[in-house]
This record gives structure tokens, sequence and C-alpha cells, in this order.
């Protein structure tokens, strides 16, 4: 027998999942999608527990994924920012360290903003490679589309839903398999950044149930060194792409470095000169200052000779 407080339950969720969609509206998904979706479920023939799984699905897609992806790509975006300004800055820093090392604490303090710099870049790598923010943004934004895509279509039966005239019976029995094989791969997506993709899976099975057949001696079995060769490809021209992007940083770093130690060896030239200058300009002074005081004196002597 149904709960005796079942209907009122699912009535008191249902009106709370509406005021939360409400409430929250605008971000990534705009507030009058959200209104429409639920202006179609209150109006259609499902029942109140169908309606209560349609919505709930609405709001964890929209609270739940497309709010959290979007803020995920922005930390995600953020850190890769922070950590290329500390690469370019510390390689400047280093030299200029190293020249004023004898000018009191200057050279001290710039080795330690150096470190420092060098410790968040650090750290803000490690944070992004290890959270993954920007591959687990794009497979909440991809999954959450089609999530909500999914449920438009059938609040509005159509697609493929066009051929029913009402929501209920084959048409939800339809939706409740689409919605669940969406959030299904949804799920499967998200561990998959963490770990082995599919393909990869696929393929080491594949190579174990081939070698369980050829030890069987059991003729027919397709050979998997296509897929395997295709992995690969796909593995080496990732490793090509990453040593390309090594290369290109570590070029940014050296012609960053040389810049610096020119700023310097000019510097250190033009101080030099300046002080080349001065010692010029004082020795002429004091050539100029021997000569008339020697004029001086050979005047005055001849002065004195006249006079005896």
């Amino acid at each position: 027998e149904p709960h005796p407080r079942g209907p009122e339950m699912i009535k008191a969720q249902l009106d709370e999942v509406i005021k939360k969609l409400r409430k929250r509206g605008g971000g990534a998904l705009p507030g009058e999608a959200v209104n429409r979706c639920i202006a179609h479920c209150i109006e259609s023939d499902l029942s109140p527990a169908q309606q209560l799984d349609v919505l709930e699905a609405l709001e964890f897609t929209k609270l739940c994924e497309l709010d959290i992806a979007l803020m995920e790509r922005h930390v995600g975006a953020t850190l890769l920012v922070i950590q290329a300004m500390m690469a370019a800055i510390v390689p400047i820093l280093i030299p200029f360290a190293e020249v004023y090392k004898d000018e009191g604490n200057v050279g001290m303090i710039l080795s330690i903003v150096a470190t420092a710099c060098s410790l968040l870049g650090s750290i803000c790598m490690a944070i992004e490679k290890a959270r993954k923010f920007q591959e687990t943004s794009y497979v909440g934004h991809d999954a959450a589309w089609a999530i909500y895509k999914e449920i438009s279509l059938f609040l509005a039966l159509a697609g493929p839903y066009k051929e029913w005239n009402k929501h209920s019976g084959p048409a939800w029995k339809k939706y409740a398999e689409a919605q669940a094989k969406l959030e299904s791969d949804r799920d499967s997506r998200k561990n998959n950044v963490y770990g082995s993709s599919q393909a990869q899976a696929g393929v080491e099975v594949g190579k174990a149930e081939a070698g369980k057949a050829m030890a069987a001696g059991l003729p027919g079995i397709p050979s998997m060194g296509g897929a395997q060769d295709g992995m690969m490809s796909m593995m080496e021209e990732g490793q090509a792409q990453a040593a390309a992007a090594q290369n290109a940083v570590q070029s940014g770093v050296q012609n960053a470095q040389n810049q610096a130690q020119g700023a310097v060896n000019q510097a250190q030239q033009q101080a030099q000169g300046a002080v080349s200058g001065a010692q010029q300009a004082g020795a002429g002074a004091v050539s100029s200052a021997g000569n008339a005081a020697a004029s001086a004196g050979q005047s005055a002597r001849d002065a004195a000779g006249g006079s005896l």
C-alpha cells in the first residue's frame, strides 16, 4: 500500500525544487529557460512523482553541473595564468639577484621573491594537474547541456517524442531510458578523466580475449593490431605535442634570461663609461690646474727678476 503521506510529501518536495530553481536562476542556464521547463512540466499530464523526477534532474543539471562547471573553468584558467606568469618572472629575477648580491639586502630580497614565485607556480601546476579543472569542466558542461536538451524535447514532445501527444505512457518510458543513459555516460566520462579511458580499457580487454582465443586454437579472431597501432599513434602524437610545448616554454625562458642579461650588461657598460668619463674629466682638471699654477709661478719669478 502507498504511504499515507506520500502525495503530501511529494508535493512538498516538488514545491521546494521549484523554489530552488526560480531562486537561483541565471548563470550558465538562463532563468527564462528554467521557467519554461517548469511551466511545461506543471501543465503536463505527468504525475506529481514524475514531475518531481524531471525537475530534480533539471535542478541537478542547473545548480550542480552547469554552474560548477563554469566555476571550475574559471579556476583552471586562473591557475594556468598564474603558472605562466611565475614561469616568466623567475628567470628574470635570478640574474638581478646575482648582480645585486653585494648591494646589502637587495640581492637576498630578490632571491626570496624568485623562490616564492617558483613555489607558487609549482603549486598551481600541481593543483591543476591533480584536480584537472579544465577536463572536468568540459565533461560536466557538455553532459549538462545534453541532459537539458533531452528534458526540453520531452516536455515539448518534440524530436524523438513527437509521435506522442501526451507525456505519460510510452513517452515517459523513452525519456526515462534516455535520461538514465545520459547520466551514466556523464559519470563514466568524469571517472575516465582521472583514470584510463574506455578506449584503452577496450584495447586491453580485446587483446586479452584475442590471446585466450589464440591459445585455445579458435580461428577467425580479428587482430587488435589496428586498434593498438591507433592508440600508439595517438600517444606518440600527444608526446610530440607535449615536447613541442616544453620546447616553446624553454625557448621563452631562455629569451627572457638573455634579455635580462643584456639589460644588466648594458647597465654595467654605461656605469663603466660614466666612471671612465669622470676619471678623464678629473685628470684633465688636475692637468689644467697644474699648468695654470706653473704659469703663475713663472710669471712671479719673471716679475721678481725684473725688479731686481
